[in-house]
């Protein structure tokens, strides 16, 4: 789900691919240069090394669009404006309805 990231952090091995397609997001310079200094391509770390989704890592907030707007969006789901359009038109679950994923790639109960 785009933007579900704002909670958390990231594997510098999730964004390698930034560094061969830099087209890919409109991300700006700094921060670019900023991700490649702690995210160097290659490194044997980058399965290790983490870093936060967006400025406040641990508080359910808008910084994530925010950050995003700017070109500072760190993964390609949660950049892409049309994908937060899209989102807006989705019926929301509520209740017993839906869940809350513990693990963002697995099923609570798997």
């Amino acid at each position: 789900m785009a933007s579900a990231h704002t909670l958390g952090t990231s594997h510098c091995a999730t964004i390698q691919y930034r560094f061969d397609a830099p087209w890919i997001i409109n991300t700006d310079q700094e921060f670019y240069k900023k991700l490649q200094k702690i995210c160097p391509k290659g490194a044997a770390s980058n399965f290790n090394t983490s870093l936060p989704n967006d400025r406040t890592p641990y508080v359910f907030d808008a910084d994530i669009y925010v950050e995003s707007l700017r070109g500072r969006g760190l993964l390609v789901t949660d950049t892409f404006s049309s994908a937060f359009v899209k989102l807006s038109t989705a019926d929301v679950l509520t209740g017993n309805d839906g869940e809350i994923r513990r693990q963002c790639d697995k099923l609570n109960g798997v």
